[in-house]
């Protein structure tokens, strides 16, 4: 037996077992923080593109939307225990992409036309689609 803190040793086989999953859930956080959705780098613009102009009306949205993607979030890792990651992970691909057709649907509805409920569906239909983003 080999005096160095190394995988033979008992206090390393202890020290692993909250070690290793929490440097993985950490790793896993930082990845989540730092993917950036085409949506989230234009969320600007696109609000912009439906009449919201207001900075405070855009930070109010952001900050709703941060607050939503940290629940969603929370309730997608407790999900994935009960329902599996590939089922979770076909439900979330499969509701982005859908939402993100809406979304398209409905700025190019205000844009073309100027009704306002499109504009407001529009950020009604960003919430649906970080929703499924949070999820998988």
């Amino acid at each position: 037996m080999s005096l160095s803190n190394g995988p033979e040793t008992e206090s390393y086989r202890k020290y692993s077992k909250f070690v290793i999953p929490s440097d993985f859930i950490a790793r896993h956080i930082e990845q989540r923080v730092k993917n950036l959705t085409i949506i989230r780098y234009y969320l600007a613009p696109i609000l912009n593109s439906v009449g919201i102009t207001s900075s405070v009306d855009k930070a109010s949205i952001n900050l709703g939307l941060q607050i939503w993607n940290a629940i969603l979030a929370f309730f997608g890792a407790l999900a994935a225990e009960t329902y599996g990651r590939r089922p979770l992970w076909l439900l979330s691909a499969s509701g982005m992409l859908v939402s993100f057709i809406v979304i398209t649907a409905l700025s190019a509805t205000f844009a073309e036309h100027h009704i306002q409920a499109a504009g407001t569906a529009v950020v009604a239909f960003l919430f649906i689609f970080f929703g499924f983003y949070d999820i998988a």
